[in-house]
């Protein structure tokens, strides 16, 4: 605060784990989906969201699409984004 330094905040990707996941179909565009998922930190302090990649297979589990998420496109508040995913706390997102 002294040096009117901003420093990035602590990462570490391999402590924010996917919860939970599910695809159907949307109500009311046709031929999309609307994906949620629940992602939680599990480290002892905050961390940026992250890029959240999305892959769909088929059933030979041969990939048929995939995309990725940049946190402002699925955290739609900037003070909430710009204090990160909270220690040990989960944040649900919903992809469409």
């Amino acid at each position: 605060d002294r040096l009117s330094c901003t420093l990035p905040m602590v990462e570490d990707r391999a402590r924010i784990a996917l919860m939970a996941r599910d695809v159907r179909p949307h109500p009311s565009e046709p031929h999309a989906l609307i994906i949620t998922a629940t992602l939680a930190n599990q480290a002892p302090f905050a961390q940026s969201y992250p890029v959240v990649e999305i892959t769909l297979s088929n059933v030979n589990e041969q990939r048929i699409a995939m995309r990725r998420f940049r946190p402002e496109e699925y955290v739609a508040d900037l003070a909430t984004l710009a204090r990160g995913l909270p220690a040990e706390a989960t944040a649900t997102l919903s992809l469409e």
